[in-house]
């Protein structure tokens, strides 16, 4: 699969995306993704032989939380990604536990930045590199990366 790079508009999202596949239109993406929702660790080992060939040469790993407000099935893909690398995992944003975006967007119900409690357990410094499995919107990944003085980069096995 080859890599594929999309530039975000900093005012709007505040980070440099990379991805390795598009949601719908990549085979095995959506299976891949429903798997990691489920915790399947070989789903989170095959995204990350995908996304490894985004990384940069230095940096520090950091998982997006899930709705539970803690990074689950993004702290699986990055610690392989570590594995592969040698890049460090820091596992330091929290967030509030909260319904699902794609219930929320059936409800109607609009979603803001502050809406994830996002916040920092502790500090990290140097190349941010945010883990997701999946974008569909940014809000998420935009609502990590504010958390951040510096624009960090959202690797993401896909993107819908």
């Amino acid at each position: 699969m080859r890599s594929l790079v999309k530039p975000c508009d900093q005012q709007q999202q505040g980070f440099n995306l990379k991805f390795s596949a598009y949601y719908y239109r990549s085979a095995g993406a959506r299976l891949l993704a429903h798997q990691l929702k489920q915790g399947c660790n070989w789903a989170a080992k095959c995204m990350a032989n995908e996304m490894v060939k985004l990384l940069p040469e230095n940096g520090i790993l950091i998982p997006i939380p899930s709705r539970t407000g803690k990074a689950t099935s993004n702290l699986l893909i990055a610690r392989h990604l570590s594995s592969q690398t040698g890049l460090p995992v820091c596992n330091v944003i929290t967030g509030n536990s909260r319904e699902s975006i794609y219930q929320l967007k059936k409800q109607g119900t609009a979603v803001q930045r502050d809406f994830f409690g996002y916040r920092l357990s502790s500090r990290a410094a140097g190349n941010i590199i945010l883990i997701d499995g999946v974008c569909a919107t940014g809000i998420t990944a935009g609502a990590a990366a504010s958390l951040f003085s510096v624009r960090p980069t959202l690797v993401v096995h896909s993107i819908l």
